[in-house]
């Protein structure tokens, strides 16, 4: 019973507004942050220029996509026994934070002969903390926020960031303009870091109701490990659905090589990488509020196969783009159609099963979708260095084409869910 009116469980209307309050100011400041690092542009640009080798990018992503894949099972086997998960998503969130600055320090003091050994282990200790945080902070969101609100407050925070991302892209494009490399790519990278940790302040308001259903503390993580097998057997949906995350991943591994492409082809300054990711982020953030919308409505099963169709449709465009302002057009699909698989991605594995067996099933699917990740980032990297670059994407857009083949034939969970829309 994954919430309830109970002692246990109680919620009262003023706790949610409060909560709500809450995840959203932590959207705007802390998910603007990130998103100005992680966007396809600035990033993948500044290691590419730090090291000369577009085989480089796919592995800066797949170091953090390999902390994502060890660090999830590890953080569902700690929280899985505990009513209460708060602060172990503010403890691994603060470890995220103190990585994004490592790396604004990195670029703005650290010879780049120095830098380029240096940026990869922060890289990988970030992506193991952002997937111990993962786990624990989508168990708190889903405590906090009702199932059939979950969408729209989610479309909202993207909304709110993504307006914030948008002026920020402006004035980082003009630092990166006067700057250059690296400096003014340390300086973008503070930026970020300090609204980053500016946004977690507000997590610490949220006031997380006891889960009422929970695994003993006795099992270790071998142990449960042991059970996923039958997780799946149990829920053939939910296998579909593990599969499709997983050729999603391994199709991610395209994502930093659009503006590596688009540089090739045209050529890319500072004032071109800070359009490409204005246009990516009002893609993602309008986006995210038409795919929370939708998803509230009618169910995240449908909202994974149209963004999945929308990223298909931006790797094509840019495989035939004649000119650069058909990138816009590129950048537009693909932010629209990543944010789109995210958000079903989030929620759709919240909707499967038991909430007790909900840690379990964060984990596994975030932690094989990472180590697929890995597989996609390293191959998209070496194919980049031995044949042509448009090889990556057609390689991307056969792995979603499975992808979708897989999502058709999932039932949505909605369909057959108990929990209570509060």
């Amino acid at each position: 019973m994954p919430f309830s009116r109970g002692p246990a469980g109680s919620h009262s209307r003023l706790d949610r507004r409060r909560n709500y309050a809450a995840l959203l100011a932590h959207g705007l400041l802390g998910m603007t942050g990130f998103r100005l690092l992680q966007a396809p542009t600035f990033l993948p640009t500044y290691i590419n220029l730090l090291t000369g080798a577009n085989a480089a990018v796919g592995v800066a992503s797949a170091c953090q996509s390999l902390g994502m894949f060890v660090s999830p099972l590890l953080s569902a086997a700690l929280v899985e026994h505990r009513r209460h998960v708060k602060w172990v998503a503010l403890l691994f969130g603060g470890v995220m934070r103190f990585q994004m600055l490592l790396l604004a320090l990195v670029a703005l003091f650290a010879p780049v002969e120095v830098a380029v050994f240096l940026v990869w282990p922060v890289l990988l200790v970030w992506g193991f903390s952002s997937g111990m945080q993962m786990v624990a902070f989508n168990l708190l969101f889903a405590k906090s926020v009702p199932v059939g609100r979950r969408g729209r407050l989610q479309g909202t925070r993207n909304l709110a960031a993504g307006t914030s991302v948008i002026l920020l892209s402006v004035a980082a494009g003009w630092v990166l303009d006067r700057y250059g490399f690296p400096r003014g790519y340390g300086l973008t990278f503070l930026g970020a870091a300090l609204l980053a940790a500016t946004g977690l302040v507000f997590m610490g308001f949220i006031r997380e109701p006891a889960a009422l259903d929970v695994h003993d503390a006795g099992l270790d993580l071998r142990a449960r490990l042991g059970k996923l097998p039958d997780l799946l057997r149990s829920d053939p949906h939910y296998a579909r659905f593990l599969a499709a995350r997983l050729l999603t991943g391994a199709g991610r591994g395209a994502l930093p090589f659009y503006v590596l492409l688009v540089g090739e082809r045209f050529g890319v300054s500072g004032a071109r990488l800070a359009g490409l990711t204005v246009t990516f982020a009002a893609a993602q953030s309008v986006g995210a509020l038409v795919w929370g919308l939708l998803g509230d409505r009618s169910g995240y099963r449908a909202v994974y196969v149209l963004a999945l169709g929308s990223w298909i449709l931006g790797s094509l465009t840019v495989l035939w783009a004649p000119v650069f302002p058909i990138a816009y057009t590129v950048f537009l699909l693909v932010g629209a159609g990543f944010s789109g698989v995210m958000l079903a991605s989030q929620n759709l594995v919240l909707e499967f099963g038991r909430e007790r067996d909900r840690p379990m099933r964060i984990a596994a699917t975030h932690s094989l979708a990472e180590a697929s990740g890995v597989a996609g980032f390293l191959t998209a990297g070496v194919v980049s260095q031995l044949a042509p670059i448009e090889t990556v994407f057609l390689v991307a857009i056969v792995l979603h084409l499975l992808a979708l083949r897989k999502l058709i034939r999932i039932e949505d969970p909605r369909r057959t869910a108990s929990e209570p829309a509060l």
